[in-house]
């Protein structure tokens, strides 16, 4: 037979949704999911197989056996089902009126629990919670019977059970987020079942969206925005020897998120749970380590249409939660704006929370969180992610050391949030790189340099490049101090919009940021007289100079402030300064260094001059 509040939940799943947003699973991406193109099936294809009208002749009755229940899972999922089904469920459940049989079929056989002799409910302590197990020894779904306080239940079900209630306490007292009331007024269903049998692919449970039943055992009603969910546990989480407090807290996080909405991006729900786990275990660290090279897919940004948690969406509540300061409080208010306006909102919803909270944008805060992204692993400075160094180190999309280079996005067109870096490697040579870059007019651009020192190791600066309205950016920046420069790109178009492609070009130029024509030094009555001219010069914001004993330095800068220069200049300038300060009987040598707008230097060979003595003046005469 069939528990009759599962019944009521299949009835309602299946009554009628309209169609939501997009999702993943929290998993690094499975490259082997989909063997016939080698890579992962987005949601938008499997929704085309859970929709697709199929005819069929089957006069099945009864119910499937809980061994379905995994192959069920690989055919829904694509093959994407590690570790959290969740964000299949939700997926589904936004789908519900639009699936076909075999999809309701295959659904039908992972949320089944068959119910006989064997079956049986412990209520949690705070009564809050019903877990239904099996002590059916020839049932997938059996538990681990070891009952060593004789009170008649597992202790593997009772650890999970007082689980339950104390992480539901931890959202109000550690995080200080109230959960929505259940809106049925029903304790919590939760079903230990078997799950899987492949260690290789386990899959430590789902939250799965409901309903709310109408009185009077009318038709289902779909509330508006929030749902209550039903939890499904891996019985094998109930085992002596078993960790399932960081899976419970997850699944439980689902639960209090689809209270508040469940009509939004399922990536998002996946990223909000697993922060939320995270945040109440401390084990962000390991799930950071559970990411691999091939997890870091940047160009397509944060809305990844596949069943996995990509490694941007992990890391983006974190960002928000460790820039802002805000713990929990700034997740809690976006949640609460999902809540209120109906409809998949996701990243509207941010956007208005992030302008009234701390004054910003979406899109600022997305540029300034793939610069966080940078530090991470071998480059972790320590003031960014807490574990940023059990992340893997980002590897870049294309790396150049000769110039010219030319190209166009190196990992495809740039989704909406997606970002692209392109690294420069330095070699210490005079001269300078100008940088051109063209983006399609579908995308909304931020260019941005991060450059590294040569001369001072650890030493940084970030270097914004207008882009403008046609989506073009020059510039050009002075090359022989530095080490790396990094051409950071990102699409900061609204969610929705299709992925922007873009080229860039990259020169080398003697010329950058200054021609030089001549420095010279010349003694005066008053002291050293600087001239100096350029051919052109490319950004330049002014000069300095400095003086040394020798020409090999060191030198010292003599100019107080800078000396206004050409700008953009293409036809020769000439300069004049006057060292009154320099000793009379010495040799000096002097250097300029041009300075560009974006406070770079460069600096010239140097010249030199000897001062004649002062003349000594007859002693007055009395």
């Amino acid at each position: 037979m069939v528990c009759p509040r599962l019944s009521r939940t299949l009835v309602s799943l299946l009554a009628g949704v309209s169609l939501g947003g997009i999702s993943m699973a929290a998993a690094p991406p499975q490259r082997d999911a989909d063997p016939v193109r080698g890579r992962i099936r987005t949601i938008t294809e499997l929704a085309r197989d859970w929709t697709r009208p199929i005819l069929t002749t089957s006069d099945r009755t009864g119910r499937p056996a809980a061994g379905s229940r995994l192959s069920a899972l690989s055919s829904l999922s694509g093959g994407s089902h590690k570790g959290c089904a969740t964000p299949l469920m939700l997926s589904l459940w936004q789908n519900t009126g639009r699936l076909n049989q075999a999809t309701r079929l295959g659904l039908e056989s992972v949320t089944f629990v068959p119910h006989g002799s064997g079956s049986a409910v412990l209520p949690s302590p705070d009564g809050a919670f019903l877990i239904h197990y099996s002590n059916d020894v020839s049932s997938r779904d059996f538990v681990d019977p070891f009952d060593g306080d004789l009170d008649g239940a597992p202790d593997g079900v009772e650890r999970i059970a007082s689980e339950l209630t104390d992480l539901l306490g931890d959202f109000i007292h550690q995080l200080g987020w109230p959960p929505a009331a259940a809106r049925s007024g029903r304790p919590v269903d939760v079903f230990l079942v078997g799950m899987s049998d492949d260690p290789a692919a386990p899959i430590a449970g789902f939250a799965l969206p409901v309903a709310a039943d109408s009185p009077a055992g009318g038709p289902a009603i779909v509330a508006s925005e929030g749902a209550d969910s039903l939890l499904y546990l891996d019985a094998r989480l109930a085992a002596g020897s078993a960790a399932s407090k960081a899976a419970v807290a997850h699944q439980l996080a689902h639960m209090v998120l689809t209270r508040e909405s469940s009509r939004e991006a399922a990536w998002w729900h996946e990223a909000s749970a697993t922060w939320i786990e995270n945040r109440l275990m401390g084990n962000a660290a390991a799930a950071a380590a559970g990411f691999d090279d091939a997890a870091i897919q940047p160009a397509l940004g944060l809305a990844l249409d596949q069943l996995v948690l990509g490694h941007e969406a992990f890391l983006w509540p974190h960002y928000l939660s460790l820039s802002s300061l805000s713990d929990a409080m700034l997740l809690r208010r976006i949640w609460q704006e999902l809540s209120a306006v109906p409809g998949g909102n996701t990243m509207e919803a941010m956007d208005r929370v992030l302008r009234e909270q701390l004054g910003t944008s979406l899109a600022e805060e997305l540029s300034a969180f793939h610069i966080w992204n940078l530090f991470v692993g071998q480059a972790d400075d320590g003031q960014h992610y807490p574990f940023g160094d059990h992340l893997p180190t980002p590897p870049g999309d294309a790396i150049y050391d000769q110039f010219p280079a030319r190209g166009g996005a190196p990992s495809g067109p740039l989704s909406p949030s997606g970002s692209a870096l392109i690294r420069l490697l330095g070699d210490g040579s005079p001269g300078g790189l100008r940088l051109q870059f063209d983006g399609a007019a579908s995308g909304l651009w931020s260019v941005g340099l991060i450059v590294y020192s040569a001369t001072e190791p650890g030493v940084l600066r970030m270097v914004p490049v207008e882009v403008d309205d046609t989506g073009r950016a020059r510039t050009s920046i002075p090359w022989r101090r530095l080490a790396v420069v990094d051409l950071l790109v990102q699409n900061l178009a609204a969610a929705g919009q299709p992925p922007a492609d873009y080229t860039f070009s990259i020169d080398y130029d003697l010329t950058v940021p200054f021609d030089m024509l001549h420095l010279s030094v010349d003694e005066t009555d008053s002291g050293a007289l600087l001239s100096w001219s350029t051919e052109s010069e490319d950004r330049l914001a002014g000069w300095h100079v400095y003086r040394g004993a020798s020409p090999l330095g060191p030198f010292t800068r003599i100019t107080p402030w800078l000396l206004p220069g050409a700008g953009d200049a293409s036809q020769p300038s000439s300069y004049l300064f006057m060292d009154s300060s320099a000793e009379p009987g010495r040799r000096h040598y002097y250097q300029v260094e041009g300075m560009t707008l974006d406070g770079f230097g460069e600096t010239t060979l140097p010249a030199g001059v000897r001062l004649a003595p002062r003349a000594l003046q007859p002693a007055e005469e009395r």
